[in-house]
């Protein structure tokens, strides 16, 4: 059996930036043997975090289950039984968009956090075994959104959440038009991506 790869798509555009290259990315793992998942973050059902922490109280490696009823815990899921995973998600304001951002504060049962212990949350499980790219998109050039936006920053405590290790990232910049025109560069490194995700070698780039 392949290598199963899930991919994340954050962004509300469907056919935009990030849903290009992160098929793009699925794709190419795909063409490599591995089976895919892409699971659309707009499609789902993700309630808002109301921070009563009933998933960080219990000790252990496993991740706490969350209170609330919803398309979460089916996700969640599907990404640990992945053997590497796509995040991506465009900057808005300097970081991810609110809808990746509520994504990530449901992730927090990856967390033991206890009432009686004050202070920042520690992560249950901090093996990186799995492979991860992270993929960004941002109306300013691709190096300045890479120098200064935080959206990387985001995706990167994501993949480590969900025990992943960056393997590569790709910007892609200047995006300022509802069509979005990828170029064939940018292709062509999602591409490599992808086959890197279902490579042996564990080196990142």
């Amino acid at each position: 059996m392949g290598k199963q790869v899930v991919g994340i798509m954050g962004s509300y555009r469907k056919g935009g930036a990030i849903d290009t290259v992160v098929s793009e990315i699925l794709n190419a793992a795909q063409d490599q043997g591995a089976g895919i998942t892409k699971i659309d973050l707009v499609d789902k059902h993700i309630a808002y975090c109301t921070n009563c922490r009933a998933c960080c109280q219990e000790a252990g490696l496993q991740r706490g289950k969350c209170v609330i009823n919803d398309d979460m815990e089916e996700i969640l899921t599907t990404l640990e039984g992945a053997d590497a995973i796509v995040l991506g998600a465009p900057v808005n304001f300097g970081d991810v968009n609110a809808l990746t951002r509520t994504f990530l504060e449901r992730m927090v049962g990856f967390a033991f956090w206890p009432w009686e212990h004050p202070g920042a949350p520690r992560l249950r499980n901090r093996t990186l075994s799995k492979k991860a790219v992270l993929v960004t998109s941002s109306s300013a050039p691709g190096l300045l959104t890479k120098l200064f936006a935080r959206s990387l920053k985001t995706l990167k405590t994501m993949a480590k959440l969900l025990g992943a290790k960056p393997v590569g990232v790709l910007v892609v910049g200047l995006v300022n038009e509802p069509e979005v025109h990828i170029r064939d560069r940018t292709r062509r490194t999602a591409q490599r991506l992808g086959m890197k995700l279902v490579a042996r070698s564990e080196s990142a780039t």
